[in-house]
């Protein structure tokens, strides 16, 4: 394709990059609460960074804000124990240690990536919108309201 420029080239791989994550995992996640669907959002623009190399420095505090992470994680197992010993309802509990072992481990996964550069110009947002469709998910609140009026003919 002599007369594709790289940046068309760059759109192709990232969006395909994100539609063959995205079908890997749609067995059906409508089901699935909120913060799985971010997750897994997230981790396809994971996908797309990578194709396209978007890196980015470590934050500063990175190793400090993922131990506070590993503390909560711990703070809630024990909870978790504490409340399974005097046999009470605990599934709030276990709900809150899934979206904070899946907070840790987003964080530890896309801290030297740029996830914005990749969504906000080389991932077709058809891709995720039809994609939200399915799944019974807003992916709007990703966008910013700048990207929602570029990409107006979608997010109508």
């Amino acid at each position: 394709m002599p007369k594709i420029s790289a940046k068309t080239f760059r759109i192709y791989r990232a969006t395909e990059a994100v539609k063959t994550y995205l079908k890997s995992i749609e067995d059906d996640m409508s089901k699935e609460p909120d913060f799985i669907h971010k997750y897994e959002f997230k981790v396809a623009c994971l996908q797309a960074a990578k194709i396209c190399n978007h890196k980015k420095a470590l934050p500063k505090g990175y190793v400090e804000k993922l131990q506070k992470k590993e503390d909560k994680i711990n703070a809630t197992r024990a909870k978790i124990r504490e409340m399974n010993r005097k046999e009470k309802d605990s599934t709030k509990q276990c709900i809150r240690l899934s979206k904070n072992i899946i907070a840790s481990n987003l964080y530890r996964q896309t801290s030297e990536w740029n996830l914005n550069t990749s969504l906000k110009s080389y991932i077709d947002p058809r891709v995720f919108t039809d994609w939200g469709q399915k799944n019974d998910f807003d992916v709007s609140e990703f966008y910013s309201s700048a990207l929602r009026k570029k990409y107006s003919w979608i997010f109508s």
